[in-house]
């Protein structure tokens, strides 16, 4: 059976991802529907315009700048921190093991951190895939939905004897990030133009919430008894555990104050009596 336009766009697809030569075959055999022959398979047996190869060669090209630039748009601190040629040669290896499964851009590149903890020319960068991280949680939250915020009078209304009980929804925006990498100072550092300010990688870890209030994406710094609380609220545990974890993280932290300013500030927007 001769094939037709979807075996066509697989082996094209495959062609392009894959750069393999082997599948040029296929695609210089596939026919449409109506039973034209595809362009490609015209232009691959006459030698007019463009042959098959040089198609591919096209695709490729295109693929790999537009990929490159939608993970630029994303990293920008890790393309600094390793500089253009790297981050290109990066980027080209990621696309080709990783690529994208979905038609929005904006949702490739979400394993990119990862990629990189196990990219042996990185090895040397340990820091770099949590920055990532950090770099994937703010892209993440410009594009994350806005629900409405939780009615305080609803959390009023429950008899604080009861509290312990309830489970908490964080803002679909929130990404939570903790690292033994000054992470946020790095990324901090490479906010403005010009050359960044030092940063000594060894000078500890940080304990970090990325939200989107409005329009504004923020990066904060939280206190380990905060960043243990919100924590476990994000796995849907009950807030008699998060206190808890809280409190051992930090014994001093004030929990009715947290509690508050998670709601006002809306790190908090639902909530789910048991």
């Amino acid at each position: 059976m001769t094939p037709g336009l979807r075996e066509l766009q697989q082996a094209f697809a495959r062609a392009v991802f894959e750069d393999d030569a082997a599948l040029y075959p296929h695609i210089r055999d596939c026919r449409f529907d109506d039973g034209n022959e595809s362009r490609a398979a015209v232009q691959g047996r006459t030698g007019c315009g463009f042959g098959v190869e040089r198609l591919v060669n096209v695709y490729q090209h295109n693929t790999s700048a537009n990929l490159t630039d939608a993970l630029a748009a994303v990293y920008p601190v890790v393309k600094r921190l390793v500089g253009d040629g790297f981050f290109d040669f990066s980027a080209d290896r990621y696309w080709h093991a990783h690529p994208p499964i979905s038609g929005n851009i904006h949702d490739f590149g979400d394993s990119f951190p990862d990629f990189l903890a196990g990219f042996e020319p990185a090895r040397t960068l340990a820091y770099l895939p949590d920055v990532a991280r950090l770099e994937w949680a703010w892209h993440r939250a410009f594009h994350a939905p806005d629900p409405e915020p939780m009615d305080r009078q609803q959390l009023a209304d429950i008899d604080p004897a009861e509290y312990g009980n309830l489970r908490f929804r964080l803002h679909p925006s929130v990404c939570l990030i903790k690292s033994v990498w000054p992470v946020l100072r790095i990324w901090e550092a490479h906010q403005q133009p010009g050359e960044p300010n030092l940063i000594d990688i060894d000078q500890g870890g940080e304990t970090t919430m990325v939200i989107r209030r409005g329009l504004e994406v923020v990066v904060e710094r939280l206190p380990p008894g905060e960043y243990a609380f919100l924590e476990s609220l994000a796995r849907s545990e009950p807030m008699a555990s998060a206190c808890e974890a809280a409190l051992i993280a930090d014994m001093t932290t004030d929990i009715p104050a947290l509690l508050n300013r998670a709601v006002e500030q809306k790190t908090l927007v639902g909530l789910v009596r048991l």
